[in-house]
């Protein structure tokens, strides 16, 4: 290493050798490191070998501009002297200099008029001499550099001032940028932090969009203004019977959509003026899906792409055919005896009504009642499905109940509606005493042995059994005709539903419907057991007492 004062003009001193090496020596160190304390230590310590002092302080101004921020102090009260905080103003050297931007030098520290007395006496440190020189950047004060005490007792002299506010600018240099560089790294903290934050709500959303798009009841595909597919749910999977991969990313008429159930509804978006479609497709499966193909636009009206919205209306078409199907079907059960009894009722009021052969008026006016009787059924049942439907129950009035003279009331009325079967009952004894509607509980062995001869079209045995469950009542009706699979047995009993076999049998599909109701009002159950092609057998059992309501 060379020696300070090597190759240094002789007009220099030594000690003027060593003041500037100081100086030279720092300037490297603005470029080397960015952590600005560390930096504005060395600096510092560099000063005070320069000047020869004791001691310094370099405090900068807080950003409220109220205070100022101990940055470095070096010597031997170092912790004592951060006790003590100082703000610009009147009340101290440091916080003078630091507010008038102007250096004070003092070679006689206790008589000048801003020297603490009672604040240095605390810090405990002798001080005999201040320079004290501010900090700026662009005329701006942003703190100042305060040095105490020449070691060699003598006083600070004007180079000392100039030697330390060179210093000073290069701690201004220094401070600055490194504060500038605190400010970049917590902008860019703060700036990752909303970053992440931002990408963690993205993330959310995108999963709840994603969450919504794939449980979606309705099938939903989203197209690109050239037609892409950029997305499609597991819905509109299943109703189109197309995998997803072979959909994403490729043109509608490119894909497996323009060979499936939307190949019609591609051509007519394609030829429509806005691009818009809505109606029913065929999809796989025998499902009957409605397709509705609309644009989304931007904020400016700009054409963004397609949706298109799939949705399985099967069950409603279902039931739509069905409603229509039972209202044809009540329309002719009313028509034909309203029909029969204005007939005969004509016939009774003519002129020759008189020349009626006995008796035969009273029969013409029986096959009236009966007629108005088999209307009032029809009409009783539709209200008890009102009522079932609306959830207001059934309007019981329970009596004790002979089940057996019941049954043979049944079983009279349903032999008339065929020859072809024999109908019989088998009972048990003795059985128990049970309370219930007599008419209602009349309505569903009338409907069950009504179906039974129904669907038994090749005749045969049907069985009316009655026996006891526990302290209730069980009674089946067994017939030998077409019989159900386990998908048509799970929908027995619903609206409208009846079983469809090879030959079209008459009905409104109520009569099940309604007699599960009558049955679970009075605290029973119903049931079916049943193979195809080996006949059926039903089931309802009634407890002692109908529940109070």
């Amino acid at each position: 290493m060379s020696r300070p004062d090597d190759g240094l003009d002789a007009g220099l001193t030594l000690r003027d050798a060593l003041r500037w090496e100081g100086l030279v020596s720092v300037a490297p160190l603005l470029v080397s490191t960015l952590e600005y304390r560390e930096l504005l230590r060395w600096i510092l310590t560099m000063a005070l070998r320069v000047v020869d002092a004791e001691a310094c302080t370099l405090a900068l101004a807080h950003p409220d501009g109220h205070a100022l921020d101990y940055a470095v102090v070096l010597g031997e009260r170092e912790d004592a002297v951060r006790q003590f905080p100082v703000r610009p103003g009147e009340d101290s050297i440091l916080g003078w200099v630091a507010k008038h931007g102007k250096p004070i030098v003092t070679n006689d520290v206790v008589r000048h008029p801003l020297w603490n007395r009672e604040v240095a006496a605390k810090i405990g440190f002798e001080t005999r001499a201040i320079v004290c020189v501010p900090l700026s950047i662009k005329g701006q004060i942003i703190g100042a550099l305060e040095v105490i005490n020449k070691r060699e007792g003598t006083g600070f002299s004007d180079e000392d001032v100039q030697i330390l506010t060179a210093f000073a600018s290069i701690a201004s240099v220094c401070a600055e940028n490194g504060r500038l560089y605190e400010w970049l790294g917590q902008r860019a903290e703060r700036a990752e932090g909303e970053l992440l934050a931002l990408v963690r709500e993205l993330s959310r959303r995108q999963a709840e969009h994603d969450a919504v798009i794939s449980t979606m009841g309705d099938g939903l595909i989203l197209l690109d203004a050239e037609r892409r597919a950029v997305e499609i749910n597991r819905t509109a999977e299943l109703l189109l019977g197309v995998r997803r991969e072979e959909v994403l990313g490729l043109r509608w008429g490119e894909s497996a959509l323009a060979s499936g159930p939307l190949r019609d509804v591609i051509a007519a978006v394609e030829q429509a003026s806005d691009a818009a479609y809505e109606g029913t497709i065929a999809a796989p499966g025998e499902r009957t899906v409605t397709c509705r193909v609309s644009p989304f636009r931007d904020g400016a009206g700009a054409p963004l792409g397609l949706v298109i919205v799939l949705s399985d209306v099967t069950a409603l078409a279902a039931v739509s055919r069905l409603k229509t199907e039972f209202v044809a079907y009540v329309s002719h059960e009313l028509r034909a005896p309203l029909t029969c009894m204005r007939g005969f009722a004509d016939i009774l009021t003519s002129p020759e009504a008189a020349t009626l052969p006995e008796g035969e008026a009273q029969e013409f006016l029986q096959i009236i009642r009966g007629e108005a009787d088999r209307c009032l059924r029809l009409i009783s049942r539709l209200l008890n499905v009102s009522r079932i439907e609306s959830g207001r129950g059934l309007e019981l009035f329970p009596v004790p109940l002979d089940m057996v003279a019941l049954a043979h009331r049944a079983v009279e009325a349903s032999q008339a509606l065929s020859s072809k079967h024999t109908l019989r009952i088998e009972a048990e004894e003795p059985l128990p005493e049970v309370e219930a509607d007599q008419d209602q509980i009349e309505e569903v062995l009338v409907n069950l042995l009504s179906n039974a001869v129904k669907y038994s079209p090749a005749g045969g045995d049907v069985r009316v059994w009655i026996g006891a469950e526990g302290p209730g009542l069980h009674v089946s009706v067994s017939d030998p005709g077409v019989g159900m699979t386990a998908e048509q047995m799970a929908r027995l009993f619903s609206r409208y539903e009846r079983v469809r076999g090879d030959t079209a049998i008459a009905g409104t599909g109520m009569g099940l419907y309604v007699s599960k109701g009558i049955i679970d009002a009075h605290g029973g159950r119903i049931w079916v057991e049943s193979q195809p092609g080996r006949g059926s057998t039903f089931h309802f059992t009634l407890s002692p007492h109908p529940p109070s309501r």
